[in-house]
C-alpha cells in the first residue's frame, strides 16, 4: 500500500482549521479575497484542500505564490446591488399602472 506524501494529501476544513489559527468565516473570507487557496471538490457537497497549500500557508509563502501570478478579475463597478431599493426611490405599484 502506498502512503500518501504531503504534496498529494487531501485536507478536510476541520484539519486545515486547526493547523491556520482563524476562524471559519475568516477562512472562507481568506479564500474569496485570494488570500488562501481555493477547494478541491471531491464529492458533490465535500471540500477538501491539498496538504501543500495549507503548508504553504502556514509558512507564509502562500501569498508570495499568488502575488506571482494572475490577479483575479476586479468586481464590475456596475453591479446591480442586491436588496431592497433606497428609501428615496419612487416605484410604481401595479395598481398605478393599471390606471
Amino acid at each position: 500500500m502506498m502512503q500518501a506524501t504531503a504534496s498529494n494529501r487531501l485536507l478536510r476544513l476541520p484539519d486545515v482549521l486547526s493547523r491556520v489559527p482563524v476562524s471559519k468565516s475568516t477562512w472562507f473570507a481568506g479564500i474569496k479575497a485570494g488570500r488562501f487557496p481555493k477547494p478541491i471538490a471531491v464529492g458533490e457537497r465535500a471540500r477538501a484542500w491539498r496538504e501543500a497549500d495549507i503548508n504553504a500557508v502556514c509558512d507564509g509563502t502562500f501569498l508570495a505564490e499568488v502575488a506571482t501570478s494572475t490577479p483575479p478579475a476586479a468586481a464590475s463597478a456596475s453591479r446591480p446591488r442586491r436588496g431592497r431599493p433606497p428609501k428615496n426611490v419612487v416605484t410604481s405599484s401595479p395598481t398605478e399602472a393599471a390606471r
